[in-house]
């Protein structure tokens, strides 16, 4: 079970307590909660920084995309690995909406690759221990998607015109790697390939006209086209190859 409160939310729970004046509880106030978030966002900017813009679409957030990709996979020991032979990555994009004309649209990265550790129990994070089954694959959790750019605002085509940057930044990455730099040494280039669902792969190719039955588009009628691993790779090309021509 998980959840969240705002500051006002918190202290109302605090109030539950029942503290006197000066009088410290279980749960921290919020005062405390903004101090830490303080020091945490500072922190944060250290080691992977990121920038708040405002773009035509509404409002944008983006991490730099060398120190985050470098972060994470030292974080999954895949750092170290990606220098001597290709490391899998997957990179996503997809959206919702939030209210009535707001809507998200997010970018990232997912940890695929078999030979990366779990960082939170030091575990592969191809496999997991289950009493029922003996071992499971558990890659598919969501803990391991890192959100890397993020746009607030309305979910329309040429919103996905924002996301230029992060398609080329890929597809360089697809074909040469990451080069050295004070951040770190050179990284061979990757096997990235993209799981996203049919509908956000119709918008990026601007193929997406509001198709709502199976009928509109004929590749969602076909099962190999929808399951298939060389057809997501394709996909992936395609994608990467339509949006810097487009864009760049």
């Amino acid at each position: 079970m998980a959840g969240s409160l705002n500051y006002n939310g918190v202290e109302t729970l605090r109030s539950v307590e029942g503290l006197g004046p000066y009088q410290r509880g279980i749960i921290p106030s919020h005062s405390q909660i903004q101090r830490a978030a303080y020091a945490l966002h500072d922190l944060g900017q250290i080691h992977i920084p990121f920038e708040k813009k405002e773009c035509a679409m509404g409002e944008m957030f983006a991490y730099d995309y060398e120190r985050f990709i470098r972060f994470i996979l030292k974080s999954f020991k895949l750092h170290d690995v990606a220098t001597m032979e290709s490391i899998e990555i997957c990179m996503t994009l997809d959206g919702a909406e939030l209210c009535d004309g707001i809507s998200h649209l997010t970018a990232g990265i997912k940890i695929s690759d078999h030979q990366a550790i779990d960082p939170r129990d030091g575990s592969p994070l191809s496999t997991m221990p289950d009493g029922a089954f003996g071992r499971i694959i558990k890659v598919q959790s969501r803990n391991y998607y890192f959100a890397m750019k993020t746009l607030l605002g309305k979910d329309c085509k040429s919103a996905y015109k924002e996301f230029a940057d992060f398609f080329f930044f890929f597809e360089r990455l697809k074909r040469y790697g990451l080069a050295a730099s004070e951040y770190g040494p050179r990284l061979l280039p990757m096997d990235v390939w993209s799981p996203q669902d049919l509908s956000s792969i119709w918008k990026s190719l601007k193929l997406y006209h509001n198709c709502t039955t199976p009928n509109q588009i004929y590749c969602q009628k076909s099962p190999s086209f929808q399951g298939a691993g060389h057809a997501q790779h394709l996909l992936t090309h395609l994608i990467l190859f339509f949006v810097i021509e487009t864009f760049f």
